[in-house]
């Protein structure tokens, strides 16, 4: 059973982890680095009084678009992502949350439906 109090820790995880899932998937589709954040120094360690600490941090956007990674740092990049989102996967199931690497990080969108053309009325 999920403690309810770890609500707000889960849906940070959940987010988290549809991020990497859409990033992994751009990758996967041609996609490229386009943008990094530079922090402005070492992460603060989560602790008891502040587990969210870590993602308080921002940085410094940095546009990349004109620099071309080596096809091995990407790769590293990936499989870091892959690494993170197993550990997030075992943080849920710690939590009490099961089955959570079958589900998808973001459901398809239903199809719109087709609207009838519009006539105009003669009056």
């Amino acid at each position: 059973m999920v403690d309810r109090s770890n609500l707000q820790q889960v849906n940070m995880l959940y987010g988290e982890a549809a991020a990497i899932d859409m990033a992994l998937r751009g990758f996967d589709n041609g996609g490229r680095i386009v943008q990094m954040s530079v922090s402005p120094g070492p992460l603060p360690e989560p602790s008891d009084e502040d587990p969210f600490a870590r993602m308080r941090v921002s940085g410094m956007p940095v546009s990349t678009v004109e620099i071309e990674y080596p096809p091995q740092m990407v790769e590293g990049i990936k499989q870091q992502l892959q690494t993170r989102k197993a550990a997030i996967d075992r943080e849920l199931t710690e939590l009490g949350l099961t089955g959570i690497a079958a589900q998808p990080a973001q459901p398809a969108a239903p199809a719109a439906p087709a609207l009838a053309p519009q006539t105009r009325r003669r009056s």
